[in-house]
């Protein structure tokens, strides 16, 4: 899908707009459910229409073409997000009735990400179209501002691209049988995709009461009991029935280590995600899981099987 009008812009006449318009207008395929990541990319070409507009709007070559571009371009945004409107209402009623099974939503998710399972080591820089759908998922352009101010010692809030958390799900292998742990949990979609792609009961441990909110009404609105979010610092919970842990600061490990259950009830994994490196590694000793930690990263985000 060519939405690209960022190459010689100057260059660019109204007519060449409405044409390249016109044609995305016309294009039927682009309008269907599941066509989410090229609906992205003519989202992106339509904000940089306007951006166009608002360039040429005192160049007399324009001037006729200013109101009627507008127009289509607006139609054609209204059309779009329609579109995925429609698209994310009819997955959450899929999620919500339980006629989803991992195995489909697995295939829906690799459907819209460039992340492929197996190969060990892969970046996962920046964010693809997998991202787009779990924001619209998660409702996350409702999402109100935060009301904690951050202390010197705490983490700003950074999504894990949703490529990351497929990683995490393939290396750690989580069963119905874990309790995953999910700190700093921020809008809830690293607990949510763990929990719908393989079970496990998932805790999102926030202190953001904001965010903390959206998140456990997502999950109630998604229909996932066993989805729950704890608005609280990361070094208060009582984490005894915790199997897996995800999270972003190093020195949570001392203290999650002293609370969980005994690493040799459980088969020990462990794996650390770098926010820096943008990589997902597995790890089979549990004890060497600090060590990791530090020598990545301080800002590194980890998760452990205990």
């Amino acid at each position: 899908m060519q939405g690209n009008f960022t190459l010689q812009h100057y260059r660019l006449n109204p007519e060449v707009i409405e044409a390249r318009l016109t044609a995305f207008e016309r294009n039927a395929e682009l309008f269907t459910d599941d066509n989410l990541a090229a609906r992205a990319v003519v989202l992106d070409a339509v904000q940089q229409v306007y951006q166009l507009l608002q360039l040429n709007r005192s160049d007399a070559r324009w001037g006729a073409h200013l109101r009627t571009l507008k127009q289509q371009a607006n139609a054609l945004e209204t059309r779009l997000r329609e579109a995925d409107a429609g698209f994310f209402q009819t997955l959450r009623h899929v999620i919500r009735s339980g006629e989803h099974n991992a195995a489909s939503l697995r295939r829906l998710f690799d459907g819209h990400t460039r992340y492929r399972p197996g190969r060990l080591g892969q970046i996962h820089r920046g964010y693809d179209a997998l991202d787009a759908l779990v924001q619209g998922l998660i409702r996350a352009e409702q999402v109100p501002e935060p009301v904690q101010a951050l202390d010197r010692d705490m983490v700003h809030y950074e999504p894990t691209p949703a490529r990351a958390v497929l990683d995490l799900v393939d290396q750690v292998q989580l069963t119905a049988d874990d309790v995953f742990y999910d700190l700093g949990a921020g809008l809830g979609h690293v607990a949510m995709l763990v929990h719908l792609m393989t079970g496990a009961a998932a805790r999102g441990v926030e202190i953001d009461a904001a965010y903390s909110r959206h998140a456990q009404g997502c999950a109630e609105e998604l229909g996932l009991p066993d989805v729950q979010f704890l608005n609280c610092d990361a070094r208060d919970p009582d984490y005894a029935d915790g199997t897996v842990f995800f999270y972003v600061h190093p020195v949570y490990r001392k203290r999650i280590g002293s609370r969980a259950r005994d690493p040799s009830q459980r088969g020990p994994q462990s794996a650390h995600y770098g926010v820096h490196s943008r990589c997902l590694y597995l790890r089979r000793r549990p004890a060497a899981m600090a060590a990791v930690a530090s020598s990545r990263s301080r800002a590194g985000t980890c998760a452990s099987r205990l």
